[in-house]
């Protein structure tokens, strides 16, 4: 509620507390805003990430998006924090856009209201999308 400058010092002082007082080192910090004035730095930072709710079967690769987080840094992992519909994975990868990764809410937006079964099922079959079925051992649960 009290700007840009504001929210980038209070991560700051988050990422200052967990790292200098707590020595958490291990942490992967992500912030989530389309906002450059809102923007911490480069030093404080590793994913940055937005949220964005695309109209019912609006399957794209959400290049505007991406153009908005490159135009704030050039050097980091960027993610589409939430979303409802769901990208369009292989469109993505055609054009290079880096997007790291996607977090859908389920319920609504993974039933054809939103994203259509067939959609969804060559989502997670693509070749570059990366399901718990594919998944080391290791790595499950």
């Amino acid at each position: 509620s009290k700007g840009g400058k504001t929210a980038a010092e209070l991560f700051r002082l988050m990422f200052e507390r967990y790292t200098e007082h707590f020595h958490l080192d291990n942490l992967i910090w992500v912030f989530n805003s389309p906002a450059a004035e809102c923007y911490p730095g480069d030093d404080v930072v590793d994913v940055l990430t937005r949220d964005m709710y695309p109209p019912a079967h609006c399957h794209t690769a959400c290049l505007p998006e991406m153009e908005q987080l490159r135009a704030i840094t050039s050097s980091k992992l960027y993610a589409i924090g939430e979303t409802g519909t769901i990208p369009d994975v292989r469109q993505a990868m055609e054009s290079s856009l880096p997007w790291s990764w996607y977090m859908t809410w389920s319920k609504e937006f993974v039933t054809d209201n939103y994203t259509s079964q067939e959609f969804l099922r060559q989502t997670y079959e693509y070749e570059n999308s990366i399901t718990l079925s594919r998944l080391p051992d290791f790595l499950k649960p």
